[in-house]
């Protein structure tokens, strides 16, 4: 193709499209042999004309053009219900938060590629320097590790955690007067104890014995009631 100067090479497609179009082998150009083959040729994506995919994620977009705080969610009910408080809600925004994007982390998903999410929030617009990017889960160890996974796989992005979010979930915990449920999740041994630097006083406490003892506080200990009042600026 390069000797015959095939007009495809000057065709933006897909990684995946233009390693099809070359080798018949939609993976190969992402493969370790092909990317030896583009180190030794000095080749990338820019003389190949070809872009990457990024993970897609479930979204929703409150504000246009980039504008306004991006919100990540772990858990499904979660994004459901505050997309629906903050659509409902006259002032776009939930505990003093403008949000323009609502994003559904899925779980571990918004960790498994390196810069996965940063190039998914600039493709939606929203992956200028200096971009809020907030983010709330469940507060277990399983939930701080994705939080802290994300920062690492992201580096660009300045994630911080949705500490209104966090200490409505803590704050609910408390008035329950039980103790936080067991977690049944093992794998996560241990944990990022800088995460309880966000916290002060008894809800520190909380979250302290919460992550020791291997409990968990699940997101959805708050509703869509909780939310709607969020979206008014009462607290919940």
């Amino acid at each position: 193709m390069l000797w015959q100067k095939d007009e495809r090479l000057d065709q933006w497609m897909s990684v995946k499209e233009k390693s099809y179009a070359i080798w018949g082998d939609e993976k190969f150009l992402e493969s370790r042999q092909g990317r030896s083959i583009l180190s030794f040729h000095h080749l990338d994506g820019e003389k190949l004309h070809y872009f990457h995919a990024p993970e897609p994620f479930f979204c929703r977009v409150f504000q246009p053009e980039g504008k306004g705080d991006v919100l990540i969610l772990e858990n499904k009910d979660t994004w459901y219900s505050i997309g629906r408080a903050v659509k409902g809600g006259d002032t776009g925004q939930i505990a003093g938060l403008a949000v323009g994007l609502l994003v559904y982390g899925e779980g571990n998903k918004i960790t498994r590629e390196q810069e996965g999410l940063s190039a998914f929030l600039e493709e939606m617009g929203y992956g200028k320097t200096g971009q809020k990017v907030w983010y709330a889960g469940d507060i277990d160890r399983a939930g701080v590790g994705i939080f802290y996974d994300a920062k690492r796989q992201n580096p660009a992005l300045s994630i911080e955690p949705c500490l209104p979010l966090y200490y409505g979930m803590v704050r609910r915990a408390r008035l329950s007067g039980q103790k936080p449920e067991m977690s049944e999740d093992r794998r996560a041994i241990g944990w990022n104890h800088d995460f309880l630097s966000y916290f002060t006083g008894s809800n520190r406490l909380l979250v302290r014995q919460v992550l020791e003892e291997n409990r968990r506080i699940p997101q959805e200990i708050l509703n869509y009631q909780d939310y709607m009042h969020m979206c008014k600026g009462q607290s919940c």
